[in-house]
């Protein structure tokens, strides 16, 4: 999660996921499921213009549910990281004595990764 002035920009697809539900329990789902789309920026915004076929698009702002499983469905099933690719970061992760040397905070370098 970054915020920039009064913006947050979500890296995570599962923490985004769970603001949108909170959002929709605390503003109601209609308000935020007519008003996501808006939200999107980057990747997120260009698969929504450009991927999501208009008979899916329809088929999301039909969605009635309380916590608007089509949009957090989909947004999972194309953001979320494949398993190979999470395996592979996870194992390239390191903070040796060298990053010590060099005065990186052990905080700061797990914030980054």
């Amino acid at each position: 999660m970054i915020s920039v002035e009064q913006d947050t920009i979500y890296r995570n697809v599962d923490t985004f996921c769970e603001r949108i539900v909170e959002s929709a329990r605390d503003k109601g789902a209609e308000i935020v499921r007519d008003n996501l789309h808006f939200c999107l920026h980057g990747a997120a915004s260009r698969w929504w213009t450009f991927e999501v076929p208009d008979v899916d698009k329809r088929t999301i702002k039909r969605d009635h549910s309380e916590i608007l499983d089509e949009w957090t469905e989909r947004l999972k099933l194309r953001f979320r990281p494949r398993m190979a690719t999470t395996v592979r970061e996870n194992s390239e992760l390191s903070f040796t004595v060298v990053d010590v040397k060099a005065g990186v905070s052990i905080k700061r370098r797990a914030w980054v990764l």
